[in-house]
């Protein structure tokens, strides 16, 4: 019987493809600020929505940040300004002219090593708020009673009595 040989300079050749996923355990996902739903009348733009983000292993201007909406009729997502390059950031929401609705918005905020987060809120377009609470007011408080044409009505806040006019944009 013959002794085993040894081998002593081995060459190993391997070869991998296909897509790998590494997980990298130290990683910790971004975080991102909840953002509240948003209402606005058609043909307007929302205000500023201010949101954060961080991340403990990225640098906040490294981080990725994207919004999308899952209604593209309403609110494009080109439609959707989004700004801020550190841990403050904000977005701007341009509906399409003359669409009333609802989207989903979701904004993702991706670190370095791929890991995201995200946060969902809803944009509302609406046509009027409370238009029938107001001309109703408008119409009983006239001398006579009579029928009058409203032909355009500016809504402020009473600041000496807020809840009285949310009650009156919430009266049907």
């Amino acid at each position: 019987m013959k002794p085993p040989r040894l081998l002593t300079n081995v060459a190993l050749m391997l070869t991998l493809s296909g897509c790998f996923h590494h997980d990298d355990d130290d990683n910790q996902r971004p975080t991102i600020s909840p953002i509240s739903d948003k209402t606005v009348l058609v043909d307007n733009r929302s205000e500023t929505i201010p949101f954060s983000v961080s991340d403990p292993e990225t640098s906040a201007e490294r981080l990725t940040v994207t919004a999308n909406s899952n209604n593209t009729s309403l609110l494009p997502n080109d439609n959707i300004g989004l700004s801020g390059t550190s841990t403050d950031h904000a977005l701007v929401l341009a509906p399409v002219d003359g669409m009333t609705g609802m989207a989903r918005i979701t904004v993702t905020v991706t670190d370095n090593a791929g890991a995201s987060t995200y946060t969902q809120f809803v944009l509302t377009v609406q046509s009027s708020i409370g238009s029938r609470a107001i001309v109703r007011d408008v119409y009983g408080k006239t001398a006579d009673s009579a029928p009058i044409v409203v032909t355009h009505v500016e809504v402020t806040e009473d600041s000496d009595d807020p809840a009285a006019f949310d009650d009156l944009l919430a009266a049907p």
